[in-house]
């Protein structure tokens, strides 16, 4: 059993320096934001942005 649920595991690397798909944002030569490119919109938040239902 511990064999199997090891192979389902991520490497420790992986979980250490994971990629994230965050949106590319695109701007205007003013600097201002024009758009933003993604396939999926995710958003870096700290712990405590997160609301407390979720923790």
């Amino acid at each position: 059993y511990l064999v199997y649920l090891n192979t389902e595991l991520p490497a420790v690397e992986r979980l250490e320096n994971p990629e994230y798909s965050l949106p590319t944002t695109i701007y205007d030569r003013n600097g201002r934001k024009v758009d933003e490119i993604f396939i999926k919109r995710r958003k870096l938040v700290t712990y405590e942005q997160l609301p407390g239902h979720l923790i």
